[in-house]
């Protein structure tokens, strides 16, 4: 069941993303792990690295000890889910527990944890299948309107390759608002991807272009699957 209380952890250590500098989050059981001795998070990391622990790290990941750090447990959770998390494993000693990461578990905010997930495994799998993944998941898109409210425009960037612009698209609001400071005038729309497909990011697009950024060029996007639009819902404004 979901923690009601607000439960502090005391000098917890947080198993890092070494390529995504957030919680590291295991591709069998979309988890994180925490421990509350840094003999104990070193030696879970040795074990994983000699392929003895639990799961063996993806082929472009490296794992990193966070600094001890003092969690309210709906900070903690909040942490985790926005890296892509649906559980926390928290060792204590001989004993581990098993925490929920949930949105009503966590502190208030926005969390797109499925993305953010899909994004860290094209990072440190680089397979086409997560790039599948990502077509599943809702994007935050710059929106703003244009011609007197007669259009949408949407955010577009130049690839690297100097090809023709595509898309932008973010995981969180965090990431958006880094590169809104520099762009002003544009709103965050959030958006199922297949809206974005059909609002352009069918002809490529780039997301997370401050960070993490991950560059699905024209072809490669043609080849994502397109899912069926679902009826129930209209996209969203993202409150910042």
């Amino acid at each position: 069941m979901p923690h009601e209380k607000k439960i502090e952890i005391n000098k917890a250590y947080v198993l890092l993303s070494g390529v995504m500098g957030r919680p590291y989050v295991s591709p069998e059981e979309r988890a994180s792990y925490v421990f509350l001795k840094k003999t104990e998070a070193d030696l879970f990391v040795d074990k994983v690295e000699r392929h003895e622990g639990p799961f063996a790290p993806q082929r472009f990941e490296t794992l990193l000890v966070d600094e001890p750090r003092y969690y309210e447990l709906d900070a903690l959770i909040g942490l985790c889910l926005a890296a892509g998390a649906k559980k926390i494993i928290l060792q204590t000693g001989t004993e581990e527990e098993t925490i929920p990461a949930t949105i009503r578990g966590a502190a208030p905010g926005f969390y797109n944890p499925d993305l953010a997930y899909w994004a860290a495994m094209v990072k440190t799998v680089r397979k086409t299948s997560s790039l599948d993944g990502i077509s599943e998941c809702r994007m935050i898109i710059p929106a703003r309107i244009t011609d007197n409210g007669a259009n949408i425009e949407y955010g577009c960037v130049i690839p690297p390759d100097g090809s023709d612009p595509v898309n932008l698209a973010f995981t969180d609001l965090n990431t958006y608002q880094v590169w809104a400071s520099k762009a002003p005038g544009w709103e965050p729309l959030l958006m199922p991807y297949a809206d974005f497909w059909d609002a352009g990011g069918k002809f490529g697009f780039v997301l997370d272009i401050i960070g993490n950024r991950i560059v699905v060029n024209k072809d490669m996007a043609e080849k994502l699957p397109v899912p069926q639009k679902k009826e129930s819902k209209k996209n969203e404004d993202v409150e910042v």
